[in-house]
């Protein structure tokens, strides 16, 4: 049996830059997910249960800093499932709010990048998240 590849869920409401993560991140063999908005976001994450997340903070609908909280606050009738949510690592990928970046860590992002970013760094930072 082949091993399943690493599932990412990119929460971005730039469509062409969320395709052009997609699109890059496929190439490094992951499976990819994206979302645009807050609602969107919390339904990939109950239905696909990511392996990690890739999140900006200023989004049309909802923003970075309700989903982090949405998620490490998850709650669900299986203890497990819920478990599993709430330790998602978050990175957290954004052209603004840099001022922001102790909030989120204290929210519970697990990395903090800025836009322009090095795919390289972000993939490694990914592999060492998913591995921990």
């Amino acid at each position: 049996m082949m091993p399943t590849s690493p599932k990412l869920l990119i929460v971005d409401d730039e469509p062409q830059f969320a395709a052009m993560l997609e699109n890059l991140f496929k190439s490094f063999g992951y499976s990819v997910s994206t979302a645009g908005d807050e609602p969107s976001a919390m339904q990939v994450v109950r239905e696909v249960v990511p392996d990690c997340m890739i999140l900006d903070i200023r989004l049309e609908k909802g923003d970075g800093l309700s989903i982090l909280r949405n998620i490490r606050r998850f709650d669900h009738e299986d203890p497990r499932l819920e478990e599993h949510i709430r330790s998602i690592p978050v990175i957290i990928l954004t052209a603004t709010g840099v001022g922001m970046k102790s909030l989120f860590e204290l929210e519970g992002a697990n990395a903090f990048f800025e836009k322009p970013f090095d795919s390289k760094m972000i993939h490694e930072e990914i592999q060492k998240l998913i591995r921990r």
